[in-house]
Order: structure tokens, then sequence, then C-alpha cells
């Protein structure tokens, strides 16, 4: 019987933090308690957050003629969170390379969602910039059931305090928990997915009617539809294989909006699709953006003047008429460019 997928969270903000997601994604497969047929999903190949890097900053080109940009957000993000949901509801278990100065938040949200559904959680580190405390966010630590199994050690009544972890071979190590993982004494993975299984008494949770018990829903949904039922176009969450995802999401997103909560459901439906009048009511979304766009573009230029002006100042401190120059522009970007 094939096992249910791993749901592995790394790092993918940068192109060194996918790369080194991928290599911890090649322990795992290689971990001897991973079973060869077993899948492994990843939030950033398995969810829309290719889709959501690409589109989140505010001067993209908004998708869809009728939506403004809280409209795509808004789709964009509830899909994101709807599909990582529903993949931690699935998943055999959960692994989050929590690597960083500063955890990721909405990582170390998932990580204590998973533990609300009783799913155990393998809390990876292989950074060595933890060797400045046992942990940058305790809380997260903490959501882990067995979180004492990632202190540096402690002291006893028989055992000298150490500050390092103990290594598979039980001899100091730093705290660098992939350090043994591509040679001898073996892979870390085999000792740390028992033992985040062991850690959970493995009874499935059920949540009473709450907003994530209509995310993980929605996220079902999402997934039957973007990788199974779509007959047309592209599937699957890879933009270069399926570039219609955002109105895979909007689709099916409006087509169940009767498990909203109330104030999303009203915000759909609302004719502007914009209930805090974000744009005037005798302008399109179109037309609005056209605007925004245009007034990108002076404070662009006006920002451009700006720092060769204050070059020119620098240069000569003694030049008052530049200064003034300097502060008339400010007054105007302040005043919307005039």
């Amino acid at each position: 019987m094939t096992s249910s997928p791993i749901f592995l969270l790394y790092p993918c903000l940068n192109n060194y933090e996918i790369v080194a997601g991928k290599v911890i994604e090649i322990y795992l497969r290689n971990s001897s308690k991973v079973p060869k047929d077993q899948k492994i999903k990843t939030f950033f190949n398995d969810t829309p957050f290719a889709l959501f890097s690409t589109q989140m900053n505010p001067g993209n080109f908004v998708i869809g003629s009728k939506n403004s940009k809280q409209v795509q957000l808004f789709i964009i993000i509830l899909g994101l969170l709807a599909v990582s949901m529903s993949r931690i509801n699935s998943a055999d278990f959960i692994v989050n390379i929590d690597n960083g100065v500063v955890d990721i938040a909405g990582f170390s949200s998932l990580t204590t969602a998973a533990s609300m559904l009783n799913k155990p959680v393998v809390l990876w580190n292989d950074d060595m910039r933890s060797t400045w405390g046992t942990s940058n966010d305790p809380l997260t630590i903490g959501s882990v059931p067995n979180f004492f199994k990632n202190l540096y050690g402690a002291p006893t009544a028989q055992q000298k305090f150490s500050p390092w972890i103990k290594n598979m071979g039980n001899s100091s190590n730093s705290p660098h928990m992939g350090k043994n993982v591509p040679c001898p004494p073996g892979n870390i993975f085999n000792v740390m997915i028992p033992d985040a299984k062991a850690s959970v008494n493995g009874n499935k949770v059920t949540l009473p009617p709450s907003y994530f018990a209509t995310l993980i829903t929605l996220g079902d949904r999402l997934i039957d539809y973007v990788e199974n039922t779509k007959t047309s176009g592209g599937k699957g969450w890879d933009l270069s294989k399926n570039p219609g995802l955002y109105y895979d999401l909007y689709f099916i997103i409006n087509k169940n909006t009767g498990i909203l909560p109330k104030v999303q459901q009203n915000f759909l439906n609302n004719v502007t699709a914009n209930p805090f009048n974000l744009l005037p009511p005798n302008l399109t979304a179109i037309q609005s953006l056209d605007r925004i766009n245009r007034m990108n573009k002076v404070i662009f230029n006006s920002a451009q003047k700006y720092q060769s002006l204050l070059r020119d100042t620098m240069k000569n401190t003694n030049n008052k008429n530049n200064a003034q120059k300097i502060f008339n522009l400010v007054k105007s970007i302040a005043n919307g460019g005039n």
C-alpha cells in the first residue's frame, strides 16, 4: 500500500535557498525511512507559490480585465493557503527546513497547524547560525512535541553539560544537523522521522467547523481540479506548463463561494469586487490602473531627478539653489507629482 505523501517546507525566496532545498529533498528521499514509491510534495513545486512570487509586486500587471490588484492577490493568497493546508491534512508527515536567522513566519504557522492536526513534524536545521542560540523562535520549536530533541543538550547529575547536540554516533556534534547526512554514520532523517512519528498518538484529527476546516476543503478541490479533472489547457502548478493557473484558482474559488466565510463571500459578490472603496466609483479598474501606472511613472521620474540633484548638492554643499530645488521636488512628489 502506497503511503500518503510527505509535505516538505523549505525556504524558496531566492535561488540559493531553492538549490539548498533540493539538496535536502535528496537527503530526505535517500532515507531508509522513506519508501521509494512515497511521493514528496513541496511548498515550492506543489502549491501556487510560484504564481504568488511572480504577482505579489503591487506594480505587476493585473490578471483579468474585471479584477483589481486586490482581487488578484486575494485569489492567489487564499489559494496558496488552502492548498498548503490540504497538503498538511493529507500528508504522512511534514518536514520543516527551519534554516535562516529568523524563522519564516508562514512555515511557523503551517508547522503549528500540522501539530494541531496531530501530524508528525520533522523540524530540521542545518544552518550554522543556529549556534547563536537553541532556536531563533521558541514558539515554533515548542509546537513540535519532541522539541527537546532539537536542543543542544542539558546538564544532568551524571553528565557534564555539553553545549552541542549529539550525533547518531552519540558523540558531540555542533548544531549542524545535516553534517553527517552524506557520509557515515548515516542519514539523519533515519532517526528524525521515526522520532517524529512516535511523538504523536497517530489518531486523525477532524476539525470542527472553522476557517481552517474550510481551507482544507477548498484546498482539496483546488488540487483535484488543477492536477486531475481540468479538461483543457495545462495542468499542475508549474507556470511554464500551466500559464492559466490563476484562472484555475479563480474558477474553483468562485465556484465554491458558498463554503467561504461571509466576509469573503461579500467581497467576491460585490459589484466592484472592492468593498473598501479603494478606487473612485466613476472609474473602471482598467482606467484606475492606467492612472496608477502614470502616477508611478511621475514618481519614478521625480525620484531620478531627486537623486541627480542630491548628488549635485553633495558635491557642492554651498549650492543653496540646488537644495531649494530638492525641497520643491519633495513637495511635488508629496502632492502627487504636481
